[in-house]
Order: C-alpha cells, then sequence, then structure tokens
C-alpha cells in the first residue's frame, strides 16, 4: 500500500444464525416416572407424570454480527485487529414454574432473549527480527457486557445459598434489564449497638437480625461479571 502508513488493511463483515438444541430428549412430550408405594403388607408400582410436556418448545436461536478491521504497519512489524460483535438470543432455554396445582413444579419454556455485545482488541508487535533471534509479543484485550431481556414478564431466582437463617433463600436473579449473574439479596446498612445486622426494609426502616427481601423489582447487588450492562 504505498504512500500509506499501513502496510496491510482488511474489513471483516459477518453474519450467522444458528440453533441451540440444548434440551433433553422428550422435554416436549408428557413423560412419565415410576413410584412405589405400600398398601398395608403388598407393594404396589404407579406411574406418575414428571413432565407436563411443551408441545410449543423449540430450539434457542442465536444471531451475530461481526465487523472486524486487520491492520498492519511498518511492513506488518505492527499488526493486529478491532472487531466488534453483537449477539441476540432469542428463545431461551429456561425451567419456568408452571400453575398450580400440577403434577409438576416447572417445566422447560422457550422464555426472553438476551443480548451481548462487546469489542476485542489485538496487537503484535515483531521488535526484532535476526537470522539468529526473533522476538514476538502479543497482547489482548476483550470487554463484553450482556443484558437479560423479556424474562417471562418477571424474573427468575436461582443461586441457592446456605447457612444459618438463609433456608430456602437464592443469591441470583435473571431479570430483564439486567446482566446475567446478577445477585440478588438483602440490602445491608449496618450493625447496630447490640452486634445485630440491619437490613433495609420495603417500608424504608431498618429489619434487624433477619434477611428480608427489599421492595426492589431488580438485583439489589451486582453482577458476578466483572464489566455489566
Amino acid at each position: 500500500m504505498s504512500n500509506s502508513p499501513f502496510s496491510d488493511l482488511r474489513v471483516r463483515v459477518g453474519y450467522g444464525v444458528v440453533g441451540n438444541p440444548g434440551a433433553p430428549a422428550y422435554s416436549s412430550l408428557v413423560t412419565f416416572g415410576n413410584e412405589k408405594y405400600v398398601f398395608g403388607t403388598t407393594p404396589i408400582t404407579a406411574f406418575t407424570p414428571n413432565n407436563i410436556g411443551n408441545p410449543n418448545l423449540t430450539f434457542e436461536r442465536t444471531s451475530q454480527v461481526d465487523v472486524g478491521v486487520d491492520y498492519g504497519l511498518m511492513q506488518n512489524r505492527l499488526s493486529g485487529s478491532i472487531e466488534y460483535y453483537i449477539k441476540n438470543t432469542t428463545d431461551l432455554l429456561l425451567r419456568h414454574k408452571v400453575s398450580q396445582p400440577s403434577a409438576v413444579q416447572d417445566r422447560l419454556e422457550n422464555i426472553g432473549s438476551v443480548k451481548n455485545h462487546g469489542v476485542e482488541l489485538t496487537l503484535d508487535a515483531l521488535p526484532i527480527s535476526r537470522s539468529d533471534f526473533t522476538w514476538r509479543a502479543g497482547i489482548n484485550v476483550s470487554f463484553e457486557r450482556n443484558t437479560a431481556q423479556n424474562i417471562g414478564g418477571g424474573a427468575i431466582s436461582f443461586g441457592t445459598v446456605s447457612g444459618q437463617g438463609q433456608s430456602g433463600q437464592n443469591a441470583e436473579r435473571l431479570a430483564s434489564g439486567y446482566a446475567l449473574g446478577a445477585f440478588y439479596g438483602p440490602v445491608f446498612v449496618g450493625v447496630d449497638s447490640a452486634g445485630k445486622q440491619q437490613f433495609s426494609c420495603s417500608s424504608g426502616t431498618t429489619c434487624v437480625g433477619a434477611l428480608r427481601r427489599t421492595s426492589r423489582t431488580r438485583p439489589a447487588a451486582s453482577s458476578a461479571i466483572p464489566i455489566r450492562a
């Protein structure tokens, strides 16, 4: 490339769509399992539903757009790339609670979508190139953010925690508008003079010695992912 500081310069654009069949076999069908009971002294084998089925179940669908620039300087002694991507996943396969009474607590459904976007940077250098010695060095950096969208009109709690006073509590929530892996829990406001922990209540006062959820409809804590949307 004469009269240019670049010895190499290329632009790349890509687009693709893939499906993820990440569902166990027969998830869309009603299936049965066997249970053993004893009536009096007589053992009985019964068949009970272990999945109520979902005839509308489909694959997850992921579409991605990539735009990249490859460059080289000083006869490619310095080279690298800059890439930007957007990846959208729809029809997420998640287990969702079903209306009760029902034979099961939940079933697999296509719920909501997730948007990922990020930048990837690479830089390679050839500081020394001789017949008896060659030194190459490189560095790469990436930044990614993701956001959950349209999670079934609500939020899905998971990440069971353990410990005294935390039975049945969950530490994470999948909620629309927030990053994947977002932590959710009571808001700690301090310790009182008796040494008891205090947490914010929905009324705006403090709760003493008890773990209570806040009135917020969004995660009250941070995400497990360092860079979040």
